[in-house]
């Protein structure tokens, strides 16, 4: 009010406006006054843009929650069909484009339903991604492919088999197989690949198989096994890989297999098994060892890391008797039953083994038809070995002599060598005085 007072009115008080206010006060106090109502007032420049990202915000939002609503929804419904009937029924197909074709629901819930077993009887050779689309092919339960004659599948043969849990594919002629060709199979089970020609497994083939109970890669001509190939297996209860071409075992790669309980290693060319370090296979009860080129096994780790074994199959490998005898020792120790069925002359438990005794005297006495025969060339044997050791006598003696007589030529080498020396220098003493008495006499 002091500064309204200083600027002569001709109005009365009560008609002052707030313009007029403003007016009034002096030029330096209006800009500072100004400047800091300026300063405490938000930007009215940003408010657009503000909601311009609200709103953004809040669209992705409803967004996200539908996406979420979907998935949950789509994961209710496969969670729902996956289901077999009562009484499976299986849907016989005369070839590859009749169940292409198919308009009949292979959904059990439907009325209309035949089944959700499905067998193809004729099928290509070569199969192609998509093949298997058809109406409600995703509530298929089992597909049986075997015998057919398939020689190769592309990658994503099986798509929208989201309900298979049994593949058979034996008796094929596979040689080999993309990684993702089984990779929308995530609720199979049950995996036949029997008997076809299979010699190298992708890392990833069984990568999304993570219920996979049953897996059977019998009568193939698999050598090796990759280290990451039953990496996400955790759920595997039995393992056939019998009838291949298996040399080494390195049991450290099945870290992951924690539920195997059997697993059939017959009818291969092991030859060495490394037990694993750091884990145990807790559940596995019967293994198969038998028609290998095995000749030694480590009965003690075995004891250690598979603890509830209780059947281990061993019959014909090369086993030596000694060996064999001790590695029987330590599963009666255990109570593992190991099952011996031969009865040859020469066997431990019903096992057969190689008696090396048997065998060395069989090299020395090769085809004898009498006992005579044998004596004589026993007899034989035994004679060259005495002259043999006769003649080791002889050369021993020989160097011992040798060696004296050596010595002794050294020696008086040295002796006649430090005469002659001496001769020498006792020469040249005597050229010396000799030299020094001529030179005096020519002095005058």
């Amino acid at each position: 009010m002091s500064a309204m007072a200083e600027v002569p009115t001709h109005f009365p008080p009560q008609t002052y406006s707030s313009s007029f206010f403003l007016n009034a006060i002096p030029e330096d106090d209006k800009v500072s006054r100004f400047n800091v109502k300026r300063k405490t007032l938000p930007s009215q420049d940003s408010t657009p843009i503000l909601d311009c990202l609200i709103k953004t915000m809040l669209q992705c939002k409803w967004i996200f929650v539908t996406a979420l609503l979907a998935f949950l929804l789509v994961d209710a419904v496969h969670g729902t069909t996956c289901s077999d009937l009562v009484d499976p029924m299986v849907r016989t197909f005369s070839d590859l484009s009749k169940y292409q074709g198919n308009k009949q629901a292979f959904d059990p819930m439907n009325t209309g339903s035949a089944g959700n077993y499905v067998q193809i009887d004729k099928v290509k050779s070569n199969l192609e991604k998509n093949d298997f689309i058809s109406h409600q092919s995703d509530y298929i339960m089992r597909l049986y492919l075997g015998g057919k004659g398939i020689e190769t599948m592309e990658s994503q043969t099986f798509n929208q088999l989201h309900c298979l849990r049994y593949l058979n594919l034996e008796d094929n002629q596979l040689t080999e197989l993309p990684g993702d060709v089984f990779n929308e199979l995530e609720m199979m089970v049950h995996l036949n690949l029997s008997g076809n020609n299979l010699d190298n497994l992708p890392d990833e083939l069984f990568g999304t198989m993570h219920r996979l109970k049953d897996l059977d890669l019998s009568h193939n001509k698999i050598r090796s096994l990759r280290r990451h190939l039953f990496e996400n297996q955790t759920n595997l209860q039995h393992l056939n890989i019998s009838h291949n071409q298996l040399n080494f075992l390195h049991l450290e790669d099945w870290k992951f297999l924690d539920s195997l309980a059997i697993v059939d290693l017959s009818f291969n060319v092991i030859h060495s098994i490394e037990f694993p370090t750091t884990f145990f296979f807790t559940d596995l009860t019967r293994m198969f060892l038998n028609d290998n080129q095995l000749k030694d096994l480590n009965v003690f780790s075995m004891r250690n890391k598979m603890p509830h074994l209780v059947l281990l199959r061993l019959d014909n490998n090369p086993f030596a008797c000694d060996d064999l005898a001790y590695i029987l020792r330590g599963l009666d120790d255990s109570k593992v039953n190991y099952d011996g069925r031969n009865k040859t002359m020469s066997n431990i438990g019903g096992i057969d083994c190689v008696d090396f005794t048997d065998a060395v005297l069989a090299t020395l006495t090769p085809m004898a038809e009498t006992n005579d025969k044998n004596d004589k060339i026993m007899e034989h044997v035994r004679e060259m070995m005495t002259q043999i050791n006769d003649l080791k006598i002889i050369l021993f003696l020989f160097i011992i002599i040798f060696c004296i007589a050596m010595l002794f030529i050294f020696k008086q080498s040295s002796l006649t060598l430090g005469s002659c020396r001496t001769l020498l220098t006792r020469f040249q003493r005597t050229r010396s005085s000799d030299a020094t008495i001529e030179n005096l006499r020519l002095i005058p």
